[in-house]
């Protein structure tokens, strides 16, 4: 019996640990027939324009990028809903190094 409240209390302790440890998004931005809107957080304007630039340049029509917060300073770049990998690429360098 005390071995299946050690089980449980290791567990739990794991379980809560794992969730405030994982990365929470800072914010979303949705692309729909080539234009970003933010659905979520406040990115940076000059993201969000680099963005809007991106699209043009690439011909990007949807997609979907997720800024996910991994500490207290850094964000990363998740991406999904149909954008291209060839331009997570150019997403990532906007981000890091913006114009």
């Amino acid at each position: 019996m005390m071995d299946l409240a050690v089980i449980a209390i290791v567990l739990a302790l794991a379980g809560t640990i794992f969730y405030t440890t994982r990365g929470r998004p800072a914010f979303v931005i949705r692309i729909r027939h080539g234009e970003p809107a933010v659905v979520k957080g406040d990115p940076p304007a000059t993201f969000v324009t680099d963005v809007r630039r991106i699209c043009e340049l690439f011909d990007v029509q949807r997609g979907r990028i997720v800024g996910i917060r991994k500490g207290r300073h850094k964000i990363d770049l998740r991406f999904g809903g149909g954008l291209p990998e060839s331009v997570h690429w150019q997403l990532r360098n906007a981000w890091n190094h913006p114009l």
